[in-house]
Order: structure tokens, then sequence, then C-alpha cells
């Protein structure tokens, strides 16, 4: 396989080709192979390769970079293959190959570009299958394409398409988007203290029972640090 090291400081500018990862301020050149999938929130290219984007606005990228380390990764489970700090243009970043990222196909290689500033931290991932060099090119040759713009404002209502929720009768109400997921809080009050929420995200069940999406909610909250849970198998 290859490192990191054939991803350099990534020096790019906002062209026509650029097109808009949804929900976030970045922009890469994609191929025509990579369609959005709404439902996923995916870039994807057939079933052997995809590009996500994730972004926290109001994030600190010094704060969470401390939870995207060659060490943390690897207590997660995962074979790290490189890791490197890199810069995007005039924001700090840190690009990592790894193995069993994408945890239903252990085989597949995933590159992880994360950077920002005091004000965000964004997310790119582009994983590919084991011994298929074209996605695991072409994935190379848009990660170096990223171009973060901060005068563009994230559009994330398709978050919203497939579902509908009846708030009308409830206080919860629809207050913002974090990351792919829709957030519903306490009269919909966008603020800290707006507790309690409810937040609603779409996974793919491709490759997935309920059961097992379920148990990757859970664990993907245990990574992030969540320690006190309740499940139930049904909502009254």
């Amino acid at each position: 396989n290859f490192g990191c090291t054939e991803i350099k400081d990534i020096k790019s500018v906002k062209t026509i080709q650029h097109i808009n990862i949804p929900g976030t301020r970045a922009f890469i050149i994609l191929p025509k192979e990579f369609k959005f999938n709404p439902t996923t929130s995916v870039f994807q290219k057939g079933d052997s390769s995809s590009v996500v984007g994730i972004e926290l606005l109001g994030a600190d990228y010094f704060t969470s970079e401390t939870n995207l380390s060659r060490t943390e990764f690897e207590k997660r489970g995962m074979k790290v293959i490189d890791f490197e700090e890199i810069s995007i243009n005039e924001y700090n970043g840190k690009l990592a190959l790894i193995q069993g990222f994408a945890k239903q196909n252990p085989t597949a290689y995933s590159y992880y570009l994360v950077f920002g500033d005091s004000t965000f931290c964004i997310n790119i991932i582009g994983t590919y299958k084991d011994g298929d060099k074209n996605s695991k090119e072409l994935i190379k040759t848009s990660l170096n394409s990223t171009f973060y713009d901060k005068t563009t404002k994230p559009d994330r209502s398709y978050l919203l398409d497939g579902f509908k929720l009846n708030d009308s009768k409830t206080l919860l109400k629809f207050a913002s988007y974090v990351g792919t997921s829709c957030v519903y809080s306490k009269n919909g009050l966008d603020s800290e203290n707006a507790y309690p929420i409810l937040m609603v995200s779409k996974v793919s069940k491709e490759n997935h029972t309920v059961k097992s999406l379920g148990e990757l909610v859970l664990n993907n909250l245990k990574n992030s640090g969540y320690t006190d849970f309740k499940t139930t198998d049904k909502i009254d």
C-alpha cells in the first residue's frame, strides 16, 4: 500500500471544477464516478469506495485534535498505516491512512483528513477496498484538491429528506444541524443549555441489521467519550 507521504501540505485554489461537500464549507474536485447519495450523505463510487465530509461548526480543532492521534485511532481497533501533520492552505491538519476504519469491512483502507482552527473542525474521509488501485488514486487526487471557504453557508436541509417529525405537540422543536444529525431541543433553542435534546441521524442499512446499526451508534458514542447510557428496544 502507500503512506500519507504521497500527500504533502495541500495548497489549493477554488475552481469551477470544485463541488461543495453537502453540509460543510469544504470543496473538492471529485471524478464523475462518485455520485452523491442524500440518504447516506456520502459520495459513492459503486460499492467499492466513498468520500464523506463531516463538519462541526463552532467546534475548536485544537481541542478536538487530542482525540485524533495515532494512539486514539489504535485504541479504537484500527491499524494506522501512516500518520502525518499537514496544512491545508492556512489551516492546521492531520492526515492518517487507516485500515479498518469501515468496521463492516476490516480490509478496507481510509484516508482520514481532519483540519480546522478555533472556529471549526472538519473531517473528510475517503475509503476504498483493498486492491482497488483506481479508487485509491482518485481519492488521493481529490483530497489534494481540498479547499475550505469560510464565506459559504452550509446547506444541510437534505438531511430532512426521507423522514418527517411532527413537533407541533411537543416541547422539542427543530433547532439546528450538527454534523449529519438533526437536533431537536426544548422550544427549538439553539444553545448548549437547551436541554433536553433529541438527535436524529440517517444511517444506511446497507450491510447492517437494525441491531447492528444500534450497536454501531452505541460504539461510536463510547468512542467519543460518552459513558452513561440507557438503551431500549422500543419507544412507547
